[in-house]
């Protein structure tokens, strides 16, 4: 009987070394990863002889395509990781500079509203390049750019704005970050993507450092209505990863950016119009890093790093590590929020709150660990039981 099937890490290395180069009839390869070695006609033969036991005729040309698609796989994942800590780094200040505006005299609708509607402004050219002989995918797509828009854009944000107003800002913002467990539990009882043990080491980990983060034992007013925003809150941060990492249809993500930010400036826009939501404004000056800064320059700060760049490197980040890993990698926004307020506001981190954002960074890597799957290919090889296969492979 065949062993368990080896770790794809250890499989792109085994048959790395035994073809570093594409084999061609009669010459035998000499290098090894950059390695000088040689291997004799006799032993290539004889391995030759038991791949194609194992893998039937075809099976050379099987492993070489498998072997290339899983160091694809690889460099999309380590992109996918820079893509999660641009995200994380971009959407990090958009607090601080929310604060700014407030003190210079804007109302927390109207700082979210210069968010949203710099960023549509902001990515208006680059969607319609983009756009160029694809704008039927529009009409195909509406649906998801309106869930989109009104959901992890204006809702999420709105949603937090209400919760703030019965409970401490720290405890609604533990609550909607536990939106990447609940995407995990979504996904197990829904689909029965069940969590690995590490992946359930790392969400204990996450929450257990965000409430070190967020200092939440400081003080914790449990009121049920603003219990109930911030739940919300968290359900659409959830929504906002899982939407990153689906099928887009052929939409850019720069068009499914900016499309939802015009969603969200006109769900803003007529929440003030009913009276939902107030939009006042001051002339400012702000004052970011004890210096006086022009109001608008804070504005146009909001719209381009925690709007513009921020989502789209979210939805990058979301289609190449997929939604639970991207999700979690989000959590570092707290961290990076910690530290754009002392930059920006002179508010000192707590060393307790800096123990918490090592705690959250090794949270992520479990997670990013345990959601590391074999390649389906690799699951998927015919291996015929032959004895003496069987005996080399077990």
């Amino acid at each position: 009987m065949l062993g368990p099937l080896p770790d794809p890490a250890d499989f792109t290395e085994s048959w790395g070394r035994a073809y570093p180069t594409p084999p061609v009839a009669g010459v035998v390869p000499t290098t090894v990863d950059g390695v000088a070695a040689r291997r004799s006609r006799q032993g290539q033969d004889s391995f030759d002889s038991l791949l194609i036991q194992g893998l039937g005729s075809n099976g050379r040309t099987r492993v070489w395509s498998l072997r290339n698609r899983m160091q694809e796989d690889a460099v999309k994942r380590g992109s996918g990781v820079l893509w999660a800590l641009v995200a994380a780094a971009s959407f990090s200040p958009a607090g601080a500079l929310a604060v700014a505006l407030q003190q210079a005299g804007w109302s927390p609708a109207a700082a979210l509203l210069a968010r949203v509607g710099g960023a549509s402004l902001i990515l208006a050219i680059p969607t319609v390049l983009t756009m160029r002989g694809r704008w039927h995918v529009l009409a195909q797509q509406w649906r998801l750019i309106l869930a989109y828009g009104l959901i992890p854009v204006a809702a999420a944000q709105f949603a937090y704005f209400q919760a703030v107003q019965y409970i401490n800002p720290g405890t609604a913002l533990l609550v909607e970050y536990l939106g990447p467990v609940l995407l995990v539990l979504w996904l197990w009882v829904r689909h029965g993507q069940r969590p690995s043990r590490r992946t359930g080491v790392g969400m204990v980990a996450a929450v257990l450092g965000m409430m070190l983060v967020i200092d939440v034992f400081a003080g914790i007013t449990v009121n049920p209505v603003g219990l109930t925003w911030s739940g919300l809150a968290a359900v659409c941060l959830a929504v906002y990863y899982a939407l990153s990492a689906g099928d887009h249809g052929g939409l850019p993500p720069v068009a499914l950016i900016c499309f939802g930010m015009v969603i969200a400036t006109v769900a803003v826009v007529a929440g003030a119009g009913v009276g939902v939501v107030e939009l006042t404004s001051g002339p400012g000056p702000a004052v970011l890093a004890g210096m006086e800064v022009p109001v608008l320059a804070v504005v146009a700060l909001m719209g381009v790093v925690p709007g513009a760049v921020a989502f789209i490197a979210g939805i990058m980040a979301g289609q190449r590590l997929g939604s639970t890993v991207a999700g979690f990698f989000g959590l570092l926004e707290v961290v990076g929020a910690i530290v754009a307020t002392w930059l920006l506001l002179g508010e000192l981190p707590q060393p307790i709150q800096l123990v918490g954002g090592a705690v959250i960074l090794a949270g992520t890597v479990l997670v990013k660990l345990g959601e590391s799957r074999p390649t389906e290919e690799l699951s998927e090889l015919p291996l015929t039981p032959v004895p003496e296969v069987a005996s080399k492979l077990a």
